[in-house]
């Protein structure tokens, strides 16, 4: 049940047929923008999370900033500060801080961001796993990053 136990996330690609794109396991995931999982992307999509399971209380607290992506800026997670309250970042000489909100998805109810809302995943604290389906979207005009790099990666262990 925790083949990451020791690390934040991992990639089950090697269990996946050549045409799919990915399945990962998440032990946490620190702040960042979803543009990391299309870094050949324009980053102008936005993604769905659709919890298959309950996200409230100690289930692998989501929160984000939704004000975040108006700086229509990539920010990787070394680049992001965060407090009990906000979250802050650096652009062109200017400290912008977001006030970070938690997202208590319950089964049923989906969360949805563009790929530049800065977010997290805090560990999972609660005793049973938490599952969840992701898509993205974007405009048929967007550079979708499917056919980049980090399409089909091999798998690793962070």
């Amino acid at each position: 049940f925790y083949p990451f136990e020791k690390c934040e996330h991992g990639n089950l690609s090697e269990f996946l047929g050549p045409r799919a794109r990915r399945l990962s396991i998440f032990a946490h995931n620190p702040w960042h923008n979803d543009y990391i999982d299309f870094p050949d992307s324009d980053a102008d999509f936005v993604s769905v999370l659709i919890p298959l399971s309950d996200r409230s209380g100690q289930r692998a607290p989501l929160y984000g900033c939704p004000e975040s992506f108006r700086l229509k800026q990539r920010f990787k997670s070394d680049e992001i500060e965060i407090d009990e309250e906000n979250v802050s970042v650096e652009f062109e000489g200017v400290k912008h801080h977001f006030k970070r909100r938690r997202l208590e998805l319950k089964f049923g109810e989906f969360g949805i961001w563009h790929a530049l809302n800065l977010h997290a995943v805090y560990p999972n604290l609660d005793s049973s796993p938490v599952v969840n389906l992701r898509l993205n979207f974007c405009k048929t005009s967007s550079k979708d990053g499917l056919l980049d790099s980090g399409y089909k990666r091999e798998a690793y262990r962070a």
